[in-house]
């Protein structure tokens, strides 16, 4: 066996010039790379080498041994071999190129054991960094450097080469710029979207108040109410929105409506319109000193004083109970050339309404004039002398008989102007009320789908037939409208079935309103006795109207009309306070008190409301009354009757207060003198129709204190059975007793 061939020994010599290649190509450089394609090649080129020397060194060691073995792994390690000299000359052609730029200075000589750190790094790169376009940059066009403070922020690394160092600091850089931007846009954004959301807000809530305004001109307010809070809630402080939320409320008659027009005159910005609606919104709901004072500043005005809105001033001082003012008032506006014939029937309806007799003539006067006109105007004042003629025993037979005619006549009087010939017919002409309820459900049917339904029957439970009601609206018709079912009820209620009316309304079998409901059932648990749970049913509904002081006075007589005084009598001393100026509240009180039979606590009552009331007459004269029958405050009662005298009011009576006074004070011949002046002082004319007992009990009063104790005994026998205070039953005692 022939010795093998000898094996070169380029193991040593290979693996340095690759090490020595290897380490050219990783040593970092202050500079940055030319080219970075030669740089991948020139390692690739290394690494080729050095896989080259160790497989040839590792085929000296077999053939050094002999190993015959081993002669084809060594030819293939020499193939090797000449394929990485192959690769170490384009490794070479690489660094030739590379070699024309400008070599950076070299870094410090690196131990062993760094090399082979920074290679094991060098190899954690991702595959795809080297080919960052920002590497691909020329040399003169890197990217700004980053300002001095943020270069503490930026910690080098030894794994990148400066050209990737800058570039690196440059897209971090780039970050803190980008973020910087965004963090600025977004607040921004923050501070500038609640002022846009606002504007957007302002717009829609404009248009939805405008939609309001336009559906509530065309009666719609149903609808008109939903856009009107729809825009509320978008937008409260616009004037535009204000505006409508308080001319509904105003229509509801809703005391809350003042809050809003009270805004609106804050930032004055009420029209004469508005003026007008928050003057009726303040009367409806009491507040008369309020709507007085509205009322004035709008007749202050350029544009006011039309002649509604003197007539809606008549209207606030009737309320108020000066009826004389009311009626000056009405007697000029009659006078003026400016009132349309509508106007003028509305400005006679007030004067015959609320006025003293003198402007009443005047207003009955005038309603004549238009009593046969065919429109609105002449139906109206049909209808105000049809109602006059019900309470008139005086009526004639002519006088009524006309009436009737125009009523059943007039174009547009439909089912009212016919019920209310009937009961003109009823109260005059003989006409019995069965044949009246029988000829009306012969004309107008039991159509529970008609208008004239409702009217119907509202007119026969105000007539008394609560059966007949019953028979026009039964409980299968009154469960399909609101207004059928409270008529229903109100029938139910004639006829004193409470339990009926409970099971209903709990039941929930016919639709009343949820206040509507809740009144019923205080009334029928009151009505049964039940006193914790209406007295419970009573408070909610008081705290319900509580704020609205025409509602509250509503609700006290209804109280008082079913038998709960204890609720009414609260109710009308809030209503006192609430609205000092309107009279129901004072008026259901004193009716209260006077049914207590109790004078003093009368005149307490007749004081508050005198202060309340200064201007009005009758309160003044009734305190000056009560005043003088329990003999208190005489000289003062006396100036107050001197005082109504002095300006000619009630006819003359405030002379029957100062006879008493003079009988109290036991001056008789001024007593008779003061009498004489009275409507009272011709005795063959007195009786029990035109005068009440309590004016009769002054005129014996009277008599006996002149020594007529025949006429004062006989009149005294008279009144003995009549309904009076207790100070009236003691005068008529002592003069009865006197007399024996």
């Amino acid at each position: 066996m022939s010795d093998p061939a000898p094996v070169p020994q380029p193991s040593k010599a290979l693996a340095d010039a690759a090490a020595a290649v290897f380490e050219a190509a990783q040593v970092p450089t202050k500079h940055p790379l030319p080219d970075v394609d030669s740089a991948r090649a020139l390692g690739e080129a290394a690494a080729a080498l050095a896989r080259a020397a160790e497989a040839l060194a590792l085929a000296s060691q077999r053939a050094a041994e002999g190993s015959q073995g081993e002669a084809k792994p060594a030819a293939d390690a020499a193939k090797t071999a000449e394929s990485g000299q192959a690769t170490k000359s384009e490794a070479t052609e690489g660094t030739e190129k590379s070699a024309e730029t400008p070599e950076a200075p070299a870094e410090p000589e690196l131990t062993d054991e760094e090399r082979r750190e920074r290679r094991r790094q060098r190899a954690l790169v991702p595959t795809g960094a080297m080919d960052d376009p920002m590497l691909q940059l020329p040399p003169g066009d890197l990217p700004p450097m980053p300002p001095k403070w943020l270069e503490r922020f930026i910690k080098p690394t030894d794994l990148l080469s400066p050209r990737e160092e800058t570039i690196r600091a440059a897209k971090i850089y780039f970050r803190v710029k980008l973020a910087a931007v965004l963090v600025v846009l977004l607040v921004l954004g923050a501070l500038s979207a609640r002022p846009a959301l606002r504007v957007l807000r302002t717009v829609q809530a404009n248009r939805l108040a405008s939609a309001a305004s336009n559906l509530m001109d065309a009666g719609q307010w149903t609808e008109g109410s939903e856009r009107a809070v729809a825009a509320y809630q978008l937008r409260p402080t616009e004037s535009a929105v204000i505006r409508v939320n308080a001319r509904w409320m105003t229509q509801q008659k809703d005391a809350r409506g003042l809050e809003l027009w009270q805004q609106l005159q804050e930032r004055k910005e009420l029209t004469d319109e508005d003026l007008r609606r928050y003057a009726g919104l303040a009367s409806s709901t009491g507040r008369l000193a309020q709507a007085e004072t509205l009322l004035r500043e709008l007749l202050a005005r350029p544009t006011g004083g039309s002649i509604a809105d003197r007539t809606a001033e008549l209207w606030v001082l009737a309320l108020r109970g000066e009826r004389e003012r009311a009626g000056q008032i009405g007697q000029q506006l009659l006078a003026d050339a400016r009132a349309t014939p509508a106007e003028r029937v509305n400005i006679a309806a007030l004067l015959t309404d609320f006025t003293v007799p003198p402007f009443q003539d005047e207003g009955w006067t005038e309603l004549q004039k238009h009593v046969e006109a065919t429109d609105e105007r002449g139906l109206a004042a049909l209808t105000q002398l049809s109602r006059r003629a019900l309470g008139d025993e005086a009526a004639t037979k002519p006088e009524v008989e006309r009436l009737i005619q125009l009523l059943k006549a007039h174009p547009k009087g439909g089912i009212q102007a016919w019920l209310l010939a009937s009961n003109l017919s009823i109260r005059h002409l003989g006409l019995s009320r069965e044949s009246a309820v029988d000829a009306a459900l012969a004309k107008f049917g039991r159509d529970p789908e008609s208008p004239d339904t409702a009217v119907l029957a509202r007119w026969l439970v105000a007539l008394g037939e609560h059966d007949r009601a019953l028979e026009v609206v039964p409980q299968e018709v009154a469960a399909r409208r609101t207004e059928l079912a409270s008529i229903h009820v109100s029938a139910l209620r004639g006829l004193g079935k409470w339990k009926e009316i409970r099971q209903l309304i709990q039941g929930e079998r016919i639709p009343l309103s949820a206040y509507e409901a809740e009144l019923q059932m205080a009334i029928a648990t009151s009505r049964l006795g039940e006193q914790t749970a209406a007295a419970r049913r009573w408070k909610k509904l008081s705290d319900a109207v509580s704020g609205n002081a025409q509602a509250v006075v509503a609700l006290a007589r209804t109280a008082e009309e079913s038998g709960a005084p204890d609720v009414a009598e609260p109710l009308y001393r809030d209503a006192t306070k609430l609205a000092p100026l309107l009279r129901g509240g004072w008026d259901g009180l004193l009716r209260l008190t006077e049914a207590r039979n109790d004078t003093a606590e009368l005149v307490a009552v007749l004081s508050a409301a005198r202060r309340a009331l200064p201007n009005d007459r009758q309160m003044r004269l009734n305190w000056a009354h009560a005043t003088a029958l329990i003999g208190r405050d005489l000289e003062e009662a006396r100036r107050v009757v001197e005082g109504l005298n002095a300006e000619g009011a009630n006819n003359g009576l405030p002379n029957l207060t100062l006879a008493l006074i003079c009988v109290r004070q036991g001056k008789p011949d001024e007593a008779r003198n003061a009498l004489a002046s009275t409507p009272l002082g011709d005795l063959k004319k007195l009786d029990g129709k035109s005068f009440t007992p309590s004016q009769l009990v002054v005129v014996a009063a009277v008599l006996a204190a002149s020594d007529q104790m025949a006429e004062a005994r006989q009149l005294a026998e008279v009144l003995g059975k009549s309904n009076l205070r207790r100070e009236e039953k003691d005068i008529v005692q002592r003069i009865l007793e006197k007399q024996s």
